[in-house]
């Protein structure tokens, strides 16, 4: 269902900006410079989500524990500082996307698919709890799911 929900998301945020992004509107006051701190923001969340990649061989598009591949806790890399940094990178993209494109008429299907995100980070967060030996300890010891200080 969540993944439903965060294809139906993107699926909009397509559909907004082919409609909407090439007009431009109020968001794109200096759209160089808005173009390239989106830029930025985006290369930084794929940076992130291509080193949870490497680090995480655990990763798919479903929440399931692998025990047909000895699934155990990932700890090292982005995992150290947060126990969804996959998500942190994700997060990032989206959030880029409006001020890469100049339009703010984004933030719509944009914030549908940060709350499903943040949705689906706390649902997995705790089939994870309940079903993954050792993560427990982990979340001890990484607190916070997305955001140091704050969740």
């Amino acid at each position: 269902m969540i993944l439903i929900a965060l294809t139906a998301g993107m699926v909009a945020t397509i559909l907004t900006a082919t409609n909407f992004a090439p007009a431009r509107d109020a968001a794109s006051v200096e759209p160089g410079m808005n173009w390239l701190i989106g830029a930025s923001v985006f290369a930084l969340g794929y940076g992130v989500t291509l080193w949870c990649s490497i680090v995480n061989p655990f990763l798919e598009k479903t929440v399931r524990i692998q025990d047909d591949n000895q699934h155990r806790v990932i700890q090292a890399g982005p995992y150290e500082f947060v126990r969804h940094p996959m998500y942190v990178g994700l997060l990032a993209i989206l959030m880029a996307t409006p001020a890469m494109l100049g339009s703010s008429w984004l933030l719509v299907p944009i914030t549908w698919c940060v709350v499903v995100l943040v949705i689906r980070t706390s649902l997995e967060d705790r089939t994870l709890q309940a079903e993954l030996a050792g993560y427990a300890q982990y979340s001890e010891r990484v607190r916070y799911r997305l955001f140091p200080g704050v969740w």
